[in-house]
């Protein structure tokens, strides 16, 4: 089956810094992908690329093709059609997208009519109160009439949602839609995605800096680190038996408090920080804070191999070390 978005060799400039360097992945029609990485990694620029979005003086090439068409170089004009309509974008920070003036009902009618031409207020406003209703807002009518600094936190997100998913796109964008929202509402959320994702049919692409959101959550997950993909693969398979340094250092750092009470070690972390993209290495990235790196990895950056069915990895010293890799970082914290 033909992959719905199919993003190949992406590259992006930004005031002549390289901030995205040869991604590639695919999202087919009902398919979960998370894209995950640490702050700089790309993640939401990528995404921004796909929607038409890229900020002022931006640069990309590559291919990008969404529904069989190619969309590098396509106008704006273009763009409007797609976002809205065929694709959406819940953003992690919900009063950057809802208006303090206008109730919550209004901005959700008119994302309805923004699309379905035609459409008259009443209709558009049932409509509205509709997908509050389907995200969990109790009493949707009278709740569509308040403003946004009237909902909690978890309800503003609610809301964004329900305006991302009212035309029913084929394609949603999510992008670290938990940040700022306490872990039990954070877990609601994620349901509340992965079942609207379910009834209609949408794929998700889940654009995250923690991969503990990820389990459960998506069917697939592509890891990058300073621009570049570093590995890619079936959650339940990247999760078990990583295969990059980098991958493996993100999962050896998730919080599983039993397992720290366990064994009475502190949480093994990842040593350092992403380099600026104004000074990137001239090998590997991720050299400089990899366990596992030789002098042969400063030299130059690898590149994305096929390691098994499904996956990718780009490490030059994939198949040498020994697994599970995590074991690079447990006992560093030991």
């Amino acid at each position: 089956m033909r992959p719905l978005l199919d993003v190949r060799d992406l590259h992006i400039t930004v005031r002549g810094l390289h901030a995205v360097r040869g991604v590639s992945f695919t999202v087919r029609a009902g398919e979960a992908l998370a894209v995950v990485g640490e702050s700089g990694a790309g993640k939401s620029l990528t995404a921004r690329a796909v929607l038409g979005l890229l900020p002022a003086g931006a640069e990309m090439r590559g291919s990008v093709r969404f529904g069989g068409r190619e969309w590098v170089g396509a106008p704006q004009s273009a763009y409007r059609e797609l976002r809205g309509r065929r694709t959406a974008f819940v953003p992690q920070d919900a009063l950057s997208v809802l208006s303090p003036v206008h109730t919550v009902g209004e901005q959700l009618a008119l994302a309805v009519r923004s699309v379905r031409r035609g459409i008259g207020r009443k209709a558009a406003f049932a409509a509205a109160v509709a997908a509050l209703d389907r995200v969990g807002i109790a009493d949707a009518g009278r709740r569509a009439r308040a403003y946004p600094h009237e909902f909690s936190g978890g309800m503003r997100q609610r809301a964004v949602i329900a305006m991302a998913m009212i035309n029913e796109p084929e394609l949603v964008f999510a992008d670290e839609p938990t940040t700022a929202l306490d872990p039990t509402v954070q877990a609601q959320i994620l349901t509340l995605l992965g079942d609207i994702r379910k009834e209609t049919g949408a794929a998700l692409v889940l654009i995250t800096h923690d991969l503990g959101t990820v389990v459960g959550h998506a069917d697939r997950v592509l890891v990058m680190y300073a621009g570049r993909p570093v590995e890619s693969g079936p959650v339940a398979e990247v999760f078990t038996a990583p295969l990059a340094p980098y991958t493996a250092g993100l999962i050896a750092s998730l919080p599983l408090v039993h397992t720290a009470r366990a064994t009475g070690r502190r949480l093994p972390s990842i040593a350092g920080a992403p380099p600026s993209l104004s000074a990137l290495p001239p090998g590997c990235a991720f050299a400089p804070r990899c366990p596992a790196a030789e002098h042969s990895c400063t030299k130059t950056p690898p590149e994305p191999a096929v390691a098994a069915a499904g996956r990718t990895v780009a490490c030059h010293r994939r198949g040498e070390l020994p697994v599970p890799l995590t074991r690079l970082f447990e006992e560093s914290a030991a």
